[in-house]
């Protein structure tokens, strides 16, 4: 692809900045409702404005993402040294060792969904 290709397939620096203004101005708008609200009183609407923003609405649980995301980087990073200093590829162990580290988040999405599930089925009953 041309550079011009390329610039209109990825975001500019600007969209990034306009986009993380977005995102902060929603994180801030779901904590005011949901600090406020009972949760028994949250509406469908309120819980579909948090999907995707979860950890952002607890300083604790964005720290925790942020080192557990940490540790994963930094656990295939270093397979994939130990590959390259070995000049041995193993494919199929830096994808356990990935599968391994990243554990986390598939169990928390997991998670996510079975409780977003179960408030919204509680909701339409």
């Amino acid at each position: 692809p041309s550079s011009s290709e390329l610039h209109q397939r990825w975001y500019t620096a600007d969209d990034k900045t306009r986009f993380k203004r977005i995102l902060a101005r929603d994180v801030r708008r779901m904590i005011s409702i949901v600090s406020s609200t009972p949760g028994e009183c949250l509406s469908t609407e309120v819980l579909e404005a948090c999907v995707g923003i979860e950890i952002f609405l607890s300083r604790d649980l964005a720290q925790r993402t942020r080192e557990k995301r940490a540790r994963h980087m930094i656990g295939v990073l270093n397979e994939s040294g130990r590959q390259g200093r070995s000049e041995r590829i193993d494919d199929e162990r830096l994808s356990r060792v990935s599968e391994k580290t990243s554990r986390w988040a598939r169990d928390r999405a997991f998670e996510l969904a079975v409780g977003y599930w179960e408030l919204f089925r509680e909701m339409e009953e």
